[in-house]
């Protein structure tokens, strides 16, 4: 299991907000359920690029349609 966040750019760090009910499993980079405030209870997740990730997973030279 990869537990990196997929997202343009790698090695970066960013927020994943919890939902407001906590027995609800989505969280969310952008917080929109509490108002988009940047504080509040969340996990601190590592970034990586599509490419690094295909690069990490010796699949850069597979064919991949999106």
């Amino acid at each position: 299991m990869i537990t990196k966040a997929l997202y343009s750019e790698s090695n970066l760090e960013v927020k994943f907000f919890s939902p407001p009910n906590e027995t609800h499993v989505s969280h969310s980079i952008s917080n929109w359920q509490n108002n988009y405030k940047q504080s509040g209870k969340h996990l601190n997740v590592e970034t990586i690029s599509v490419n690094d990730l295909l690069n990490s997973e010796n699949l850069k030279d597979r064919h991949i349609e999106a």
